[in-house]
């Protein structure tokens, strides 16, 4: 795992979009725009898949599998990315390999619903940042 610390250049209200945003300008001086690419089909930026606070691992209803292993299982076969970063609330980005990833899911993340809006599918959401989320990646790379 890797760590780098960058600088928020949004305003936008979608959270998620600040963070992908921010981390295209600090790799390569850009803001670009923010791509809506299935995890199978592509990445947020290169091989990157950029996650924040809260971030859904993909819509509802779009992984195979009844349990959160069996799921998990699936988008890790099918996704396109290599890398994965999780950008904090003090924008710390974590940028992890698949295996790390996998082990960060697994202890921070759990089952959800979509809303009844978006047909109610089940899906992987990250719990919210949390200080004991920080302490668990800062464990991470140390170990």
């Amino acid at each position: 795992m890797t760590t780098m610390i960058i600088e928020n250049k949004m305003a936008n209200h979608n959270w998620g979009n600040n963070c992908e945003m921010s981390l295209r300008f600090a790799l390569y001086g850009e803001l670009g725009t923010v791509d809506r690419v299935r995890f199978d089909k592509g990445s947020d930026i290169d091989d990157i898949s950029v996650k924040s606070d809260g971030f859904s691992l993909a819509y509802g209803g779009t992984l195979a599998g009844e349990t959160f292993e069996e799921m998990l299982a699936d988008y890790f076969m099918r996704v396109h990315s290599k890398k994965f970063a999780y950008v904090s609330r003090e924008m710390k980005v974590y940028i992890m390999n698949k295996e790390e990833f996998e082990i960060f899911l697994t202890n921070n993340a759990r089952l959800s619903h979509e809303s009844h809006r978006n047909g109610y599918g089940i899906k992987i959401q990250a719990r919210h940042e949390s200080k004991k989320m920080i302490a668990f990646l800062e464990n991470m790379m140390v170990a």
